[in-house]
């Protein structure tokens, strides 16, 4: 099932007014802000939502692990063999020496990590557009960090695997890694601003439609973007707040 593009901008414009008027009375989850805002032309609707931080903290533990079993037990010295006493210190010499290589390894590690972490964006923008193409919505995503640096060429979106833990819930990603009923992620430019983001590929959102509206005989434009979202945007992280989506749907 389609959309056209007057239909979309109806839907873009019933959603954001609903999120403002809602927004002095509700706290919208991770949802932090939405606009609706016109690029070259293009009409697109802005999500800007907060990401958890749970995948820090995996992270973190998962170092910890790391560094805890490369560090030996402070008891674990070597054993006397009956060798002469300069063979035992210098058995003993050595075996510090070790040790404080891999503490030293350790800890650069764990740095690293931390710093890693401390970069990972903590804000995700969602953009969605209407396809001439494909007469559907299509969902544009953009991190933080690329947000930020605005002097071209930008800096360059994180790798797909990171894209996936980050965003993508784990009982979707099988179908996000292949051309499944929700289409998949993949690199693109976007068509607003020109820089590489990542794009729910939309060629076969329609299919899916026909049939999650298949018993309805009339369909809303906010009813359709409603559901489009609980269909595509679920998959990539984008689930609309509760409150928000009961007010959509009385509208």
């Amino acid at each position: 099932m389609s959309i056209t593009y007057e239909n979309f901008n109806e839907a873009i414009d019933t959603l954001h007014a609903r999120y403002h008027e809602q927004r002095d009375v509700h706290v919208h989850g991770d949802w932090l802000d939405v606009q609706v805002m016109d690029r070259y032309g293009v009409s697109l609707l802005r999500v800007t939502k907060r990401l958890h931080a749970a995948t820090a903290a995996a992270a973190t533990d998962e170092q910890q692990q790391w560094t805890s079993t490369a560090n030996p037990a402070d008891g674990d010295a070597g054993n006397d063999d009956g060798d002469d006493d300069d063979d035992g210190k210098e058995d003993v010499l050595q075996e510090v020496d070790t040790e404080v290589v891999v503490r030293a390894a350790a800890a650069t590690a764990t740095a690293t990590a931390t710093a890693t972490i401390q970069q990972q964006p903590s804000v995700v923008t969602y953009d969605l557009l209407h396809s001439p193409t494909y007469q559907v919505p299509v969902l544009y995503l953009t991190t933080q960090h690329q947000q930020q640096h605005t002097s071209p060429p930008g800096l360059p979106p994180p790798p797909p695997d990171e894209v996936y833990r980050l965003l993508v819930p784990a009982a979707h990603k099988p179908q996000m890694r292949a051309v499944g009923v929700m289409g998949a992620l993949t690199l693109a430019d976007h068509p607003a601003t020109g820089r590489p983001a990542y794009s729910v590929h939309p060629c076969r959102t329609q299919e899916a439609m026909r049939a999650v509206t298949a018993s309805r005989s009339s369909l809303w434009p906010e009813d359709y973007l409603l559901l489009w979202l609980g269909l595509v945007g679920a998959g990539v992280g984008l689930h609309v707040p509760v409150e928000l989506a009961r007010a959509l749907s009385r509208s």
